[in-house]
């Protein structure tokens, strides 16, 4: 089975080759030296075992030996004969630069050779919310109107911008509009799998689901982030949370919450989303839950959120 392997060769850059699935099983032929060295002629040009046996100085049938082990691990092929010393020779090629193996399955479909779709840990991330390239979740931000019970309008949808064209390179189809305001939110949608944008206060979708979540917010006596998990509260307004739990209308379901106490705790959210995406995602539990309490750094002192401290 052929795939496409693709190696970073610079900022921006990718090589991309073809390989070959190799059964585990075959792998210990490439251990010899003289079989790398038969890759090697072939790579270059067809040839039969006796040109190889002639250019490596090294018995034919010792080189027939391992062209058929090669030939029946898939790594070398026929690729037609020609006539040596009064006899028909088969002529051999190799298939491919890259092999691989897999030692257990535990891959996930993506519809893209784009380097960033071939991360597991980005697709496993987004699953359910994109599913075979599709979305497969309502996106909810607030409406930017002030409304709901602390009449506040949203501003925090401005910042996720990066968020949104992050997601959008694992989606092969768009289907507009991928959003929803929440004030045009019907209870059937809650059913399905969400994405919510902003906090309580400005999205009442987010309200909603806000005492369900392990890591949710606080509005007396001051509007903070409270975790269930350490028991402990956050106040800093640059503070914000990336929750991704079982949704709480439909157990079937997952959420997706980005948000932060102010429009900087947003801000930090999601450069922690799509600038430290690794170290948002390294204790992934089996259901594929997530909780994150992020706190906002301005490391050049313009007063801009630019980098990010993990706290929980």
């Amino acid at each position: 089975m052929s795939s496409k392997f693709i190696e970073k060769v610079g900022e921006g850059y990718h090589k991309v080759y073809d390989s070959i699935l190799v059964d585990p099983k075959h792998l210990d032929v490439l251990g010899n030296k003289l079989t790398q060295d038969i890759i090697k002629k072939l790579f270059r040009s067809n040839l039969c075992a006796m040109d190889i046996a002639r250019e490596l100085k090294e018995h034919e049938q010792k080189i027939y030996y391992h062209l058929r082990r090669l030939e029946k691990a898939g790594i070398v092929k026929v690729v037609g004969t020609e006539k040596r010393a009064g006899m028909i020779a088969k002529m051999y090629s190799t298939v491919s630069p890259i092999v691989a193996t897999k030692l257990y399955d535990d891959g996930h479909i993506v519809d893209s050779l784009a380097p960033h779709t071939l991360d597991p840990k980005m697709n496993k991330f987004f699953e359910p919310f994109v599913k075979e390239g599709l979305l497969n979740a309502k996106i909810i931000v607030g409406d930017p109107s002030p409304h709901g019970k602390y009449d506040k309008g949203a501003k925090d949808p401005l910042y996720a911008a990066d968020f949104f064209l992050m997601m959008g390179r694992l989606l092969k189809d768009f289907k507009f509009p991928h959003y929803k305001i929440d004030t045009e939110v019907r209870e059937s949608d809650l059913q399905e799998n969400l994405i919510l944008l902003g906090d309580p206060k400005s999205n009442t979708i987010s309200e909603k689901v806000n005492d369900h979540l392990p890591i949710c917010f606080e509005f007396e006596p001051e509007f903070t982030v409270r975790s269930k998990v350490r028991v402990k509260k956050y106040g800093d307004p640059r503070t914000g949370i990336i929750v991704k739990y079982t949704n709480p209308f439909n157990k079937d379901k997952k959420i997706l919450l980005v948000a932060g106490i102010r429009s900087k705790g947003m801000r930090a959210a999601v450069i922690a989303l799509t600038q430290h995406f690794d170290k948002m995602i390294f204790d992934m539990d089996e259901d594929g839950h997530i909780f994150r309490v992020i706190e906002g750094l301005d490391k050049d002192g313009d007063g801009i959120v630019d980098s990010i401290r993990i706290v929980e």
